[in-house]
C-alpha cells in the first residue's frame, strides 16, 4: 500500500486504532501539513513520510501533548528540515 493508501486508512480507523481525536485532527491538518513539508522538501513522497512520522509520534506520546496542532507542526518542520540535511550529507559524499 502506497503512503495514499495509508493516509486514506489512518483518516478512516484513527491511525490504526488510535483514538477518534487523531483521526479528526488528520483530516483536519494533514493536508496543510503534506504542503509545508513539501514546501521545505520539494518532494511529495517524502513530505507524507514525514507528515506520517509526525503523527506517529503524536499517537506515541498517548494523550501527553498540550497543543497537538502545534506539535504536530513543529514535528513537520523538524523531519523535513533532518530529511533535507540527510539527503544533503549524502548527495555530498565523495564516490
Amino acid at each position: 500500500m502506497g503512503p495514499a493508501g495509508v493516509n486514506e486508512d489512518i483518516a478512516a480507523n484513527g491511525c490504526d486504532g488510535g483514538d477518534a481525536d487523531t483521526a479528526v485532527l488528520f483530516r483536519e491538518h494533514a493536508p496543510e501539513l503534506r504542503r509545508l513539508a513539501r514546501a521545505i522538501t520539494f518532494d511529495a513522497l517524502l513530505a507524507e513520510e514525514v507528515v506520517q512520522d509526525a503523527f506517529v509520534g503524536l499517537l506515541r506520546l498517548d494523550g501527553g501533548v498540550d497543543n497537538p496542532p502545534a506539535y504536530l507542526h513543529r514535528s513537520v518542520v523538524n523531519g523535513a528540515v533532518d530529511r533535507v540535511r540527510r539527503r544533503e550529507r549524502f548527495r555530498l559524499l565523495p564516490e
